[in-house]
């Protein structure tokens, strides 16, 4: 179990194209998806995020288009940003709607 989850609308499902990297490495093509979510801040307001995550298979993904999700993710620290992923044989959560 993840301790960390992404909550939000899906709002993308397409396919990251192969392409070599700046190293030289040649890299696959990858299922991706985009997630809008909103984080509250302090005056009581709310700012939205994309979060553009990879994963393994599309196809869970693609029924839940436009739907609010939950996600389970993992992190780790690249220079000076955090990195998500969502770990291999994850499934998203469908969230019900808030009242």
């Amino acid at each position: 179990m993840s301790m960390l989850r992404i909550t939000g609308q899906l709002v993308n499902v397409f396919e990251r194209p192969k392409g070599v990297s700046k190293s030289g490495d040649e890299f696959a093509a990858k299922p991706t998806i985009q997630i809008m979510g909103s984080i509250p801040l302090e005056n009581g307001q709310q700012r939205f995020d994309l979060v553009t995550l990879g994963v393994e298979d599309e196809r869970p993904y693609n029924v839940l288009k436009g739907k609010s999700i939950s996600v389970p993710v993992g992190v780790f620290a690249s220079r000076s940003q955090a990195i998500f992923f969502v770990p291999k044989g994850a499934r998203p959560d469908l969230v019900a709607a808030a009242d």
